[in-house]
């Protein structure tokens, strides 16, 4: 079971948006882990994914009422893998030496190696959020990591 809920929400690219909604979390008292705004075919509107820690079923239809409120918002739907493709992409800096590089390239697919020098590895990965979550440990067992940064959740509608 996941431990966190998608929620896409379609809103007028106006200033004070993004903080209106986040104090709706932090109200509830609701976490958000990751927060990232996308541009949409109107120029005018921006998509703003939103990944929060689970919530109890009933607690879902509540906050997208509550964000729907929100007069800038035009649309709000929380999203799984049966209605959307949800992708992650990370960037894994991972000190160099004899072995760790073919490691990589035998054990995790859609591995891309972006820098290599005699010191350093920095690998970008590209995959469903639990898979990714899964690589990076397998990286964290192997080698040692020197930074890590992710994009967040990226999510479109099927």
């Amino acid at each position: 079971m996941k431990d966190y809920h998608v929620i896409l929400i379609y809103a007028q690219d106006k200033k004070g948006v993004i903080e209106r909604i986040s104090m709706l979390f932090r109200r509830k008292m609701y976490n958000i882990h990751q927060i990232s705004t996308s541009i949409t075919k109107d120029t005018d509107i921006r998509k703003i994914t939103v990944r929060i820690d689970s919530l109890e079923k009933d607690k879902i239809p509540q906050i997208l009422k509550q964000i729907n409120k929100i007069v800038e918002v035009v649309n709000v739907v929380c999203v799984d893998d049966e209605i959307a493709i949800l992708t992650e992409v990370a960037f894994v800096k991972i000190k160099n030496d004899e072995n760790i590089l073919n490691y990589l390239k035998d054990s995790i697919k859609n591995l891309e190696i972006v820098n290599l020098s005699e010191e350093e590895i920095i690998c970008r990965i590209i995959k469903e959020p639990e898979e990714l979550s899964k690589n990076v440990d397998l990286i964290r067992k192997k080698a040692d990591i020197l930074e890590l940064t992710t994009s967040g959740i990226i999510a479109i509608k099927k």
